[in-house]
């Protein structure tokens, strides 16, 4: 809207200059007209005829190419300048035209690979959900089954089966954290189209957060539960809760980007 509006601008601006300089050419060439006619005529208050007037003033060719030829080169040489001048404006708004087309392309396929990101995301998340809730179930369950079996002889070996089950859970939502992270990386890097902004921020906690909603982990302050056990699920969670604590400023920001353009 605004670019519009600028090259409306610009382009009124360049026709009002053209239209000045061909009114100053047509009054220069009025004047000469003039000038010669004046001096092919009879001089006031004397009867000399034409031919005398000509002889005191010398060759007519001498006389007029004398008094015109030094104005005639001036406005040549305006002529000249102004064509060179609109020819270069004209080379820099096209150089202009194409970057733009350029940029817009290239957001127009930030925008759609990352919209593709966002739905691959999405359908992860609904194939995994009964492994996050597994894995989730595991998490709240792990001290108690731990618990369970010490009185076993075999205890120890029975917990490292039920460390081993937890970690092969997590194992399997590595592709669903690394889609996830592709996302949010996407839709929160500064550079991504301010246009577009806002609408796939939207679509992103539309899309991905809201599904991961239901989830949560409940662990104890102690646990035993190692890091690298739950390394994914951990990531799924805090990247949620991370967004969720941070939606209000994400889609005012979004909105400013959008909306100030």
């Amino acid at each position: 809207m605004i670019n519009n509006e600028n090259e409306k601008y610009t382009t009124e601006k360049r026709a009002k200059e053209a239209i000045k300089l061909g009114i100053g050419v047509a009054i220069v060439g009025l004047v000469l007209a003039i000038g010669a006619a004046v001096m092919t005529q009879k001089t006031f208050g004397q009867q000399d005829d034409t031919n005398a007037l000509f002889a005191r003033l010398g060759q007519i060719g001498d006389v007029l190419g004398g008094a015109t030829g030094p104005v005639f080169n001036i406005v040549g040489m305006l002529v000249v300048y102004y064509s060179l001048r609109e020819q270069l404006r004209a080379n820099n708004d096209q150089n202009i035209a194409i970057a733009n087309e350029f940029k817009r392309a290239n957001d127009e396929d930030l925008l759609n690979s990352t919209k593709e990101v966002i739905e691959a995301t999405k359908s992860e998340i609904k194939l995994q959900d009964l492994n996050i809730k597994n894995c989730l179930e595991r998490i709240r369950t792990f001290e108690d089954d731990i618990e369970t079996n010490r009185a076993l002889e075999y205890a120890e070996s029975e917990e490292e089966k039920i460390r081993a089950r937890l970690a092969s859970l997590d194992d399997e939502l590595a592709e669903l954290v690394g889609l996830l992270t592709l996302a949010q990386n996407r839709v929160f890097n500064p550079n991504f189209p301010a246009a577009y902004k806002f609408y796939i921020v939207t679509r992103f906690y539309r899309e991905c957060i809201d599904l991961l909603m239901p989830y949560m982990k409940i662990q104890r302050v102690v646990t035993m539960i190692l890091p690298e056990d739950i390394g994914n699920i951990d990531r799924i969670i805090s990247i949620k809760n991370d967004s969720l604590r941070d939606k209000y400023d994400a889609y005012r920001k979004a909105w400013d980007l959008s909306n100030n353009l």
